[in-house]
């Protein structure tokens, strides 16, 4: 059943879009119902399209096809599932982020060799125009259903640390173990800095020239032995780290914006920065310490956490599945 719905899903949205959740009267009566779920209905021809789709799906696999009477069943139960994950979507509200859509457009286009959503808009909307925006609403909606049911699934999955250790003292663990080292690029044990700074911001009430002299004030008292704790108390505009004198705790790789990491690499123990700009304005960083770190532990606790959870996702995939079957209006009229 799970195999029919993804192949399913695969169809309705990427041939067909995404089926209106409240067709016109008309439109029922001229195409057929063949169901309602909630308020959605579901066309005769979404099913026989839906179908079709499918059959060509598995036969493209080289993948055995169910019975004709199997099939048909499994890919109606399959589109009430996902006008009722649909429903929850348009009455919610949800929308992805502008980002994330474009991040798959852009993905669309690259796969056809076009490196720009213009070139791609340009393209598309040349042979059929608005087709654009219509593969721009089933992305969208493509990438609703995806948040939905992963906000489903994983609410419904818990998994402890002890539960991942378990995993990883097991035989299957072990494997997955060596067979993540062979392909683990980056090392297990990274650097870590204890950090303390001190900001300025530069924002509407504060010019880069004001917050510059302001940094360079407390440069200037660093050099005449000003502890540095002190002058961060007194004089930073960072509020998380202002009443801790400036100290941001061990800092590893990848946290801190650009500029910052390269100045704080650059920085020897227990020496100060001289003062240099970020988005967010002037600084001046303190190295307290350094060391090592071996994030092994970590790691593959986040990779026993990864596999269980696949593991476990099918099954409440169907709970989910199952609950919001329970709970909803459904009707077959044939």
């Amino acid at each position: 059943m799970k195999h029919i719905t993804k192949k399913i899903s695969a169809v309705t949205i990427a041939i067909f879009g995404f089926t209106a959740l409240h067709t016109a009267n008309a439109e029922i009566m001229s195409d057929g119902l063949l169901a309602v779920a909630n308020d959605s209905p579901i066309l005769k021809s979404e099913f026989k399209n839906t179908l079709s789709q499918v059959r060509q799906s598995y036969q493209a696999a080289g993948q055995t096809l169910p019975s004709d009477n199997q099939l048909k069943q499994e890919v109606l139960d399959g589109l009430i599932i996902q006008h009722l994950q649909f429903d929850m979507i348009e009455r919610s509200g949800y929308r992805p982020k502008d980002v994330e859509i474009n991040r798959k457009m852009l993905q669309l286009a690259n796969a056809q060799g076009i490196k720009s959503l213009e070139d791609f808009q340009k393209k598309l909307d040349a042979k059929n125009p608005g087709k654009y925006n219509a593969l721009r609403n089933q992305v969208i909606k493509e990438l609703s259903l995806q948040s939905l049911q992963q906000n489903y699934i994983s609410n419904r999955i818990k998994i402890t640390d002890e539960e991942a250790d378990a995993f990883l003292n097991s035989p299957q663990g072990q494997q997955a173990i060596a067979n993540a080292s062979k392909q683990m690029t980056s090392s297990l044990i990274v650097p870590e800095w204890q950090t303390r700074h001190i900001l300025i911001k530069v924002d509407a009430s504060q010019t880069q020239e004001v917050a510059k002299q302001k940094i360079e004030e407390i440069y200037k008292q660093l050099g005449q032995g000003a502890d540095f704790s002190t002058l961060a108390l007194t004089y930073s505009e960072d509020p998380g780290s202002s009443k801790r004198g400036g100290d941001l705790g061990w800092v590893k790789e990848g946290v801190m914006v650009p500029e910052f990491e390269a100045m704080m690499k650059r920085t020897p123990v227990k020496n100060y920065s001289t003062p240099f700009a970020t988005q967010y304005g002037w600084h001046i960083l303190q190295v307290v310490d350094k060391k090592e770190k071996d994030i092994s532990k970590q790691v593959y606790r986040s990779l026993a956490k990864d596999v269980i959870y696949k593991n476990k996702a099918p099954q409440a995939y169907d709970a989910w599945v199952k609950e919001l079957k329970s709970n909803a209006y459904i009707k077959i009229f044939e």
